[in-house]
């Protein structure tokens, strides 16, 4: 019998062993060429980056305005997820993946060959507005670059070199695609009897839901939830209901990590949203969240796997949005606006696209990029 453990043990290590020397060999393997003005490889393994950030992205946007912070929150949760939904792809999505890759470094490569240039300051600058989004989104400063990169891996997946590599390349093909198409990529202003018209018909789309802003404090269960349940006791009675005290928690949570804490953002009391929050945070959050007055601070809120502590900083009840009314998503702008932006950016995407389409036509050939179907057999 102890032989025959033994035997079945060293197949199952052969097995994993030949799993991840697989994965290695693979890694290494160039799936497809470039070749417009210089040869430049795409291997397996920037394929499979390629195919896992494409998914992070897509599990992020799913929850909407509040994504990029659960993101940032939960991370590792978020790793495992996107290793599941990869080995649920097909071929043919991730295929889909190495095209844009191809297409991608076809246009850098045009981008090189028209002599286009960008700056260090042009980069610096690019990467100075994501932080002052990210931070906006987040409600979070991210004043070094050892936060940022932390917000930039958990996001999109890039260590912070490789971001900006990735921004001095996006720069450089947008300014290829100006350069050679910027004449078909203007586009008329929409006008307000077009802003008027798309109000009317989609007036249901801009009512307003009972709206809430909050910041969550969080105590992991841990491997003991009895512990935990009495660090929560204890910060709710040292916060004692006081809205000042609660944020200091917060930022001491953050500094020291010894427990969870930051904003959840704005909330809207939608089916979706309480499916969302009840998933992530257990069924009795969400309430308990709708239910505190404007500046109140919840009790211990129990959830599947951590007590929380709430307060609600802002509220707003339902209603219809009118064209002078502020968008909720974006202080800085009426609805006007905010419709206005929304037809621009449709005509503008369709120019892009247009412009896009002539250009992938022209560079895309036999001659400018090879895939090699040999090398992909492991997708």
């Amino acid at each position: 019998m102890k032989r025959f453990v033994s035997i079945v043990l060293f197949s199952v290590l052969f097995a994993g062993m030949v799993s991840a020397q697989s994965q290695a060999q693979t890694d290494v393997l160039t799936v497809a060429t470039i070749t417009l003005t210089s040869t430049e490889a795409i291997t397996g393994r920037e394929l499979r980056q390629a195919i896992d950030r494409t998914v992070r992205l897509q599990i992020i946007s799913s929850y909407g305005t509040y994504g990029p912070a659960l993101a940032v929150q939960n991370t590792s949760q978020l790793d495992t997820a996107v290793a599941e939904y990869v080995k649920n792809l097909t071929r043919e999505n991730k295929l889909q993946v190495l095209d844009s890759l191809i297409n991608e470094k076809l246009f850098f490569q045009a981008a090189v060959r028209e002599r286009i240039t960008v700056t260090q300051a042009d980069v610096d600058n690019e990467l100075t507005t994501l932080r002052s989004q990210l931070a906006a989104s987040l409600n979070t400063p991210l004043t070094n670059d050892t936060d940022l990169e932390r917000v930039i891996r958990s996001i999109y997946g890039y260590s912070l070199t490789e971001y900006k590599d990735y921004i001095r390349r996006q720069v450089m093909i947008n300014r290829y695609v100006q350069k050679v198409k910027g004449d078909k990529l203007q586009v008329a202003t929409p006008t307000e009897a077009e802003v008027q018209r798309y109000y009317s018909i989609n007036k249901t789309q801009f009512i307003q839901p009972d709206m809430i802003f909050c910041y969550l404090i969080e105590v992991p269960f841990g491997t003991d939830k009895a512990k935990a349940k009495t660090q929560a006791e204890t910060l709710v009675r040292d916060i004692g209901g006081n809205g000042d005290k609660f944020n200091t928690k917060v930022v001491e949570g953050q500094a020291s990590g010894a427990y969870n804490a930051g904003p959840l953002g704005n909330i809207a009391m939608t089916a979706e949203n309480e499916t969302i929050i009840s998933n992530r945070y257990g069924s009795a959050l969400f309430d308990t969240m709708f239910g505190l007055a404007k500046g109140a601070v919840s009790s211990i809120v129990e959830g599947t796997q951590a007590y929380y502590i709430v307060r609600v900083t802002e509220k707003t009840d339902m209603k219809i949005l009118g064209l002078t009314d502020v968008n909720p998503n974006n202080t800085s702008q009426t609805i006007r606006d905010f419709i206005r932006a929304v037809l621009f950016q449709e005509r503008q995407a369709a120019a892009n696209q247009t412009a896009l389409n002539e250009l992938l036509a022209e560079l895309r050939t036999d001659r400018t990029f090879k895939i090699l179907d040999q090398n992909l057999t492991w997708l």
